[in-house]
Order: C-alpha cells, then sequence, then structure tokens
C-alpha cells in the first residue's frame, strides 16, 4: 500500500466480485438492519470482549490481509479495544501496530458478535471500511508473520467465514456497508471443532506477545 490510496473510484469494481458467501458464514441481515424499533437486534449479555476489524480497500478493490504468528491463519487487521478507546480509534491504532500503515475510517460496516477466540463468552466486534493516507508497509512484527493486497474473488482459504462476511458486508453497494444506511448487525457461529483449537492457539499467542512485550520495555 502506498500513502494517500482512496478507496471511492474504487468500489463498483470492488462491489461486483464479492465473493460467494462461505456455506460457514452468516445468514443475510435483515431488510432495516437490526430491530425495527431503533434497538439492537443483538443479546449482548454474554459479551466479555470488545474489538474492531477494518477492510482496508487499495484503490484497485483489492483488500488487505495480514497472516498471524499462527502461519496458514489470514486475518483481517484488528483487536481489542483498549480502555478510553472509541471503536474508530482502535481500528485505526489496531492498523497501524499490525500493518504499519495509517488508515483513515470511511464508514461503520456493523457489529457482529460471535464466540470469543480469546476465552469464554461472546465478543462484539465493530467492523469498519478504511483506506490508507500514509505509513509503510511492515510485515513482521509481534502480531503479524507477512502482509497481502488480494482480490476479493481470490481470499485464502484459510480465512474465516466471519472475515469472508465481514469483506463481502464492506464491498457490498448497500445499506450500512455504503455508508448511507444503518450498520449491518449479525449473530456468527463458529464450528466448535475450530473453536477450542482458536482459543488454544490464540491464548499461546497472547501469551508469547505479552512475554516479548514485557522484554522489550525492559531493554527499552
Amino acid at each position: 500500500m502506498s500513502g494517500g490510496e482512496g478507496v471511492r473510484g474504487a468500489a463498483g469494481a470492488a462491489g461486483s466480485s464479492v465473493p460467494k458467501r462461505d456455506p460457514g458464514a452468516p445468514s443475510d441481515r435483515s431488510a432495516d438492519g437490526g430491530a425495527r424499533d431503533g434497538r439492537s437486534a443483538l443479546d449482548e449479555g454474554r459479551v466479555r470482549r470488545r474489538g474492531v476489524m477494518t477492510v482496508v480497500v487499495s484503490p484497485e478493490g483489492r483488500v488487505l490481509l495480514l497472516r498471524r504468528a499462527i502461519p496458514f491463519l489470514w486475518d483481517l487487521p484488528g483487536g481489542g479495544i483498549e480502555g478510553g478507546e472509541s471503536p474508530e480509534q482502535a481500528a485505526v491504532r489496531e492498523c497501524r501496530e499490525e500493518t504499519g500503515y495509517e488508515v483513515e475510517v470511511e464508514h461503520a460496516v456493523g457489529r457482529y458478535l460471535h464466540p470469543s477466540v480469546h476465552g469464554p463468552g461472546d465478543q462484539l466486534t465493530f467492523a469498519f471500511r478504511g483506506s490508507v493516507v500514509g505509513g509503510a508497509p511492515r510485515g513482521i512484527g509481534l502480531e503479524t508473520t507477512g502482509l497481502r493486497w488480494c482480490e476479493p474473488g481470490g481470499l485464502p482459504r484459510t480465512l474465516e467465514g466471519l472475515h469472508r462476511a465481514v469483506i463481502e458486508d464492506a464491498l457490498a453497494e448497500h445499506g450500512g456497508s455504503a455508508g448511507d444506511g444503518p450498520p449491518i448487525e449479525r449473530r456468527v457461529e463458529f464450528a466448535r471443532w475450530k473453536l477450542w483449537p482458536a482459543r488454544v492457539a490464540f491464548a499461546i499467542e497472547d501469551a508469547v506477545e505479552g512475554l516479548l512485550r514485557g522484554f522489550g520495555r525492559r531493554i527499552g
């Protein structure tokens, strides 16, 4: 990615090549994007963690993905919301930390409720669409082992259904994903055979990352 990249001119091209929905992805949203009385349609009673992810789109309509420390795992940039941050601020920070790019949030895509891979309970993820406005790529870091610009129709096979759904929603040209309607709200379920190994893998990754950050502070 280069500084100053925009998205608007590529919206049509991106929307025309949206991948087919993965069978494990969530069902379509309601016509009005949520409850008809304006309240959230999501049950947040089991939420233990709030996070963000951002669909960063190039002028050519490609989507930025990063490879986690788990070698085969490709993700959208994102992570947890820290104390005192708004979701938008967290999205910008996570993009900077994980990719090296400065990203401008263009609009909210939606809110996605799903089982947390960081422990028991649910996570509420705020998804955004954005574009690069500065910085430089950093493919190797504490949380990242590679970056890739992907065509929407050629996403890695190991990309989870949640991320595929967020990308599809962000590239669509209607409703909340176009910035002129209510944000999308979805409940996403993960297969148990994927959820428990993911929780173990992320617990190990979080522990290693914490040790490296602590070591860096001691020598810094």
